[in-house]
């Protein structure tokens, strides 16, 4: 797992909800790219780490991300 990966499956463990990948890109700072966060994100799932849900907030269809626990 990489760094980014590590620090993606940190922010996540600490909250009760989803986040999409934009909200956890913001709580990592500026180290990261947007694009790094989105790839890490899409690896995690495929690997089973994370969960991935659709959310509707307003008419938008949101992806949502959390720990599978």
């Amino acid at each position: 797992m990489t760094e980014l990966q590590k620090r993606i499956v940190e922010i996540l463990s600490r909250t009760d909800r989803g986040m999409s990948a934009y909200e956890v890109w913001k709580r990592i700072g500026g180290d990261s790219s947007l694009r790094g966060v989105y790839t890490s994100i899409e690896a995690l799932v495929r690997k089973g780490v994370l969960i991935e849900t659709l959310s509707l907030r307003g008419s938008r269809k949101i992806k949502l991300y959390s720990v599978k626990r």
